[in-house]
């Protein structure tokens, strides 16, 4: 009995110890693109005469996770095969442009995304050779703003607005396939493809500039007219002047934000 005892803990420590060697550390970075998926419409370009006897009007798909795509990442593998990974990702969102002309003037309208998200995530292994093949599902949280800017021109009379939108934090998920090809102990290269599922839930509207023909009006806008606040429910009493030194009021909605991003990179393990 006491022989087996010894043997049981004997054969315990060394796989205690084969765990602890198994376990390692890595950075990793990765750059790539990110395409916009779940796309929306309720934007479009259009073109029309004076007597609407030739109108035209197209669609214009779009989804804010779109763009070039950074991300830096720290994981933890706790056996030759499983781990986790803590990532922070920079989109630097495409251009988004829609536009109308018609015979009494023309506007064109552009929108812009620039998001950051952190992703926890779980990490596996399909194996731990020179190529390892892998997978990854988890969480993502972003917070970012977009950035409007619209310009209408009628012969000599010139309107531009520009404003900042400021999102709420948006929870998403997360997953993703990849593969690693080790260069030496330490360093291996990456190429992985990942899907994110979210939205972009506004939270805060600024107007940061307001022109006609050149001329500076922004300074004459009360913060009613300059702000707008995004709530789930919104109550009007009609028999009270508005607050003008308070935002506006105006119901929230959600955005497109989910994207499939290619990316490649390099890894340093430790």
């Amino acid at each position: 009995m006491k022989k087996s005892t010894f043997i049981i803990t004997v054969v315990g420590v060394f796989a205690w110890q084969s765990q602890l060697q198994a376990q390692s550390n890595y950075f990793s970075l990765q750059t790539g693109y990110a395409a916009g998926i779940a796309q929306e419409t309720n934007r479009n370009s259009s073109s029309s005469s004076l007597d609407f006897s030739n109108e035209k009007r197209e669609n214009v798909y779009y989804s804010f996770g779109e763009g070039i795509q950074v991300k830096l990442a720290y994981g933890h593998m706790f056996t030759d095969v499983f781990g986790v990974e803590l990532g922070v990702s920079q989109l630097l969102g495409t251009e988004h442009e829609s536009s109308g002309e018609y015979s009494w003037g023309k506007y064109i309208s552009k929108q812009k995304a620039n998001l950051t998200t952190i992703n926890p995530s779980i990490v596996y292994l399909f194996s731990s050779n020179k190529v390892s093949p892998y997978a990854k599902f988890g969480l993502s949280g972003t917070l970012g703003t977009i950035k409007d800017s619209y310009e209408y021109e009628s012969g000599s009379y010139k309107n531009l607005m520009e404003s900042e939108t400021t999102s709420k934090f948006n929870w998403g998920i997360t997953s993703a396939l990849g593969a690693s090809l080790k260069l030496n102990d330490n360093l291996s290269l990456l190429g992985e493809a990942s899907f994110m599922s979210s939205t972009f839930n506004p939270k805060k509207l600024i107007t940061t500039k307001y022109e006609i023909d050149g001329e500076d009006q922004l300074s004459e806008m009360t913060t009613r007219e300059k702000e707008t606040v995004f709530v789930d429910k919104v109550t009007t009493d009609n028999d009270e002047e508005p607050n003008d030194n308070q935002p506006e009021e105006y119901p929230s909605f959600k955005l497109p934000m989910s994207n499939l991003a290619f990316t490649f990179g390099i890894k340093y393990s430790f």
